[in-house]
């Protein structure tokens, strides 16, 4: 059996400026309170038997994934599959880009250009970032015991409605709040989701 923990990163310096979109900007750390949120995750973690940290090799992920794993004496490898969506040139715009995504993406529907074809330019789109984060899901499935994974809020809504929809034709935004818990168990060749979104241990 595989459990899967899967965590979102904690605060950073975008959401202390009010930036708080969630694309592959890379250059912001943790705030001192997003410190603090994961401090308090290694506490509740130390009584899990981690066997494995995987984590995006963004800063804001990797700089929580690495707090953790200096706590639990557990290395930390990075994978860019579980980066957070990229939105290429529309990253300009910040949490403004869907906005003007969308505009451009009506553009190019009007020329009759298939929904799956339209990316932006140097980016994804939502199903090229929905098959990456499979081919990591996927590669999880021959492993066994705890795997710690340290990623975003849009990764973690797509793991979650992979394994519990067909997210090509319904997907569903999940609540994920920084350092939350996501426990997910892998036994039988299915995938079962066992909670979501849990953040208690910021209550202490």
């Amino acid at each position: 059996m595989l459990k899967l923990i899967l965590i979102r990163h904690g605060e950073d310096e975008k959401e202390k400026s009010k930036e708080g979109y969630e694309i592959q900007i890379d250059n912001k750390p943790l705030t001192q309170k997003g410190i603090n949120q994961v401090r308090k995750l290694s506490m509740k973690l130390k009584s899990e038997k981690i066997n494995k940290i995987y984590s995006s090799n963004i800063k804001r992920a990797f700089q929580t994934a690495s707090i953790i794993g200096d706590e639990i004496k557990l290395k930390v490898d990075t994978d860019i599959k579980l980066r957070e969506r990229n939105v290429g040139e529309f990253e300009k715009y910040g949490n403004r880009w869907r906005e003007f995504f969308n505009k451009y993406k009506e553009n190019k529907l009007k020329e009759r250009i298939p929904l799956k074809e339209i990316r932006p330019r140097g980016g994804e789109n939502i199903y090229d970032f929905r098959n990456r984060v499979s081919i990591f899901l996927s590669a999880l499935e021959g492993k066994k015991g705890t795997i710690l994974v340290v990623a975003h809020k849009g990764v973690n809504e797509v793991i979650i409605n992979l394994v519990t929809k067909d997210i090509y034709n319904i997907f569903e935004m999940i609540e994920q709040e920084y350092t939350c818990i996501n426990i997910l168990v892998f036994s039988d060749k299915k995938w079962k989701v066992i909670s979501t979104n849990d953040t208690s241990h910021l209550l202490n």
